[in-house]
């Protein structure tokens, strides 16, 4: 075999390896909503509710969330905006407060949320990113996944 078709062949294998790769890349990378987030990585609003019920209510954590309001990112999901020095029972609060609550989106619509509503933290008006169950325990002060 000459040196031009081994380039050739070494051409056309990378060539598929790279096609192949941005495939996968871009499968990975492609959410629900076409976006670039891991799916799977953002809880829902159930999730979040039975995480909480588990710590003790009056912790105090140093970085929370409160205020719950539609995400600017997809209105039809929920965010919450984050606080300091807030306890567990406070956080459960908003989160169950949520639940069948009807919000406006950034740019108009209403979007009731239920327990199946994914959940991200985020300055109304902001995108943020979305509370998993690694960013939960961190606010809760759990590091037994470190």
């Amino acid at each position: 075999m000459t040196t031009a078709s081994l380039l050739k062949l070494r051409m056309a294998s990378h060539e598929r390896t790279v096609h192949y790769g941005l495939q996968v890349l871009a499968t990975a990378r492609q959410g629900r909503h076409g976006d670039l987030r891991d799916e799977g990585v953002a809880m829902t609003l159930g999730e979040v509710i039975s995480r909480l019920e588990k710590e003790p209510p009056g912790k105090i954590v140093p970085l929370g969330f409160a205020y719950p309001h539609s995400y600017r990112g997809y209105y039809d999901q929920l965010a919450f905006e984050p606080k300091i020095n807030v306890t567990i029972a406070e956080m459960l609060a908003a989160a169950q407060s949520a639940i069948g609550e009807t919000y406006c989106g950034y740019k108009g619509g209403n979007y009731t949320m239920d327990q199946h509503s994914e959940v991200w933290l985020a300055e109304y008006g902001c995108c943020g990113d979305s509370i998993g169950s690694v960013l939960l325990d961190y606010m809760c002060g759990r590091s037994d996944w470190c």
